[in-house]
């Protein structure tokens, strides 16, 4: 499945399951606690994001009617900066709740 990127796989006997998955070139690990599973995850998530920056190529006619090719949308740039503080920040169960709560409550998608 080309769409498929990675398969974690979480069970209880981590040496069972090692054997098998190394056939596998998706399967990227076995884990036996949900904590390793959540930051095996954030860690894929943050190279997939870094590894999707946009890059525009633009011809010297079209730079020279540009003003300034330095400023950055702003919806853009402060997207990235909200996601990179949610990937690289430690939280605990406690703020997850808080903070799916407050999408909850405002409608935030």
């Amino acid at each position: 499945m080309p769409q498929l990127d990675a398969i974690y796989i979480f069970c209880s006997n981590k040496s069972r399951h090692q054997e098998w998955t190394r056939n596998w070139k998706k399967v990227k690990g076995v884990h036996t606690n949900i904590d390793e599973v959540c930051l095996a995850l954030q860690l894929t998530v943050k190279q997939c994001n870094q590894d999707s920056i946009a890059v525009s190529f633009i011809t010297e006619k079209q730079m020279a009617l540009t003003d300034n090719l330095n400023q950055l949308e702003p919806t853009f740039m402060y997207t990235q900066i909200f996601k990179e503080i949610l990937l690289d920040m430690e939280y605990g169960k406690q703020a997850i709740k808080q903070f799916t709560a407050y999408c909850r409550n405002n409608n935030a998608m």
